[in-house]
C-alpha cells in the first residue's frame, strides 16, 4: 500500500514539473483537500421555477412554431469549445485531449457521458481521485460552454 501511495506521489510530481503553473494548482487544491469541501453542492443547472400562480406570458401566448424554434439554444460551437479546452483543459488532458499521465483520455468518449462528468464536477460532486481538480476548472462553465467543450472533443478521435 505505502509503495503505491509514493508511486502515484512520484508521478504526479514528475506531471508537476513538466508542467510548472500545475504546482500552483495543485498547491491550491491540496490546500482545499486539508481544509476539507462539502460531499457536494447544490447543483445550478436550471433557473428556478416561477413561484408565482398567475401564467406568464410565454405560456399563455400562442407562439408560432418559427417563434419556438427561434427560442431554442444555438447549436453547441465546437470551435468555441476547443478554444475553451485550450485554456482550461489542454495542461492536465493534453493538446488531443488523449490524457497524461493520471489524467484521463477525453477524447472518444461519449458526448453524454463528457457532459454528465462536466455537470457534476460543476456542482462539486466527487467522481473519483481527481475530482478536486476538476472542481475549480468546471465551476465557471455555462450550460452552453459545457455543451461547446463537449462538442469539439466529440470531433476528435
Amino acid at each position: 500500500m505505502l509503495s503505491w501511495v509514493f508511486s502515484s506521489i512520484r508521478m504526479h510530481m514528475e506531471t508537476l514539473m513538466r508542467h510548472p503553473t500545475a504546482i500552483v494548482v495543485a498547491a491550491l487544491v491540496g490546500a482545499v483537500a486539508l481544509i476539507g469541501l462539502p460531499s457536494s453542492a447544490p447543483a445550478q443547472l436550471a433557473p428556478p421555477a416561477s413561484t408565482s400562480a398567475e401564467p406568464t406570458s410565454e405560456e399563455t401566448s400562442t407562439e408560432s412554431s418559427d417563434e419556438i424554434a427561434a427560442a431554442e439554444p444555438a447549436p453547441a460551437d465546437p470551435a468555441r469549445g476547443a478554444e475553451l479546452y485550450r485554456r482550461a483543459c489542454a495542461q492536465c488532458h493534453g493538446r488531443n485531449a488523449r490524457g497524461a499521465s493520471s489524467y484521463p483520455r477525453l477524447s472518444g468518449k461519449p458526448a453524454e457521458r463528457l457532459t454528465e462528468a462536466l455537470l457534476a464536477y460543476r456542482a462539486g460532486q466527487r467522481r473519483g481521485p481527481n475530482s478536486a481538480l476538476m472542481f475549480g476548472p468546471a465551476r465557471n462553465l455555462s450550460d452552453t460552454d459545457i455543451a461547446d467543450v463537449v462538442a469539439f472533443l466529440s470531433t476528435l478521435e
